[in-house]
């Protein structure tokens, strides 16, 4: 088998040079909450909103059936399909959860992830890692009861 040489991706280092850099470590360019809104609009636009959307205000998003979501959407944009694996990316950029009023859907906000004001997506950055294992926490008590 020939050899072939390692590079170093962005994608996959865990080095940054700064909050800019780290907040698009994995996603090249686009940040998570960009890839998120990005998401949003066009699973709105593909007839899927019965799957994830945003409110009617654009303020909070709605994921309505989470093994749909986990199937249809999440392996189309990530290298995965494991909705703990995309939960954890939430708790990681400070996004909170509501109280769902069925058990398998997710109501998620952050003050600055709004459908109508997508140039806010950049100032969204990951929390620090005290900060995460707390949320990571909360989140876990909140989904299991």
């Amino acid at each position: 088998f020939p050899i072939r040489p390692r590079t170093l991706s962005t994608r996959t280092s865990g080095m940054s040079a700064g909050p800019q850099s780290e907040n698009r470590r994995e996603y090249g360019s686009e940040t998570f909450p960009e890839k998120l809104h990005r998401i949003l609009m066009e699973t709105e636009k593909d007839g899927l909103a019965h799957l994830v959307s945003y409110s009617p205000d654009g303020t909070i998003f709605k994921i309505h059936d989470q093994d749909e979501f986990s199937k249809q959407i999440l392996p189309k944009y990530f290298r995965h399909n494991k909705f703990q694996s995309f939960r954890r990316l939430l708790n990681m950029y400070g996004f909170s959860k509501m109280l769902p009023r069925r058990p398998n859907e997710g109501i998620y906000s952050h003050p600055l992830f709004m459908r109508d004001k997508p140039e806010l997506m950049r100032l969204i950055t990951r929390v620090r890692d005290l900060e995460m294992v707390s949320q990571d926490d909360q989140i876990e008590q909140d989904d299991h009861g």
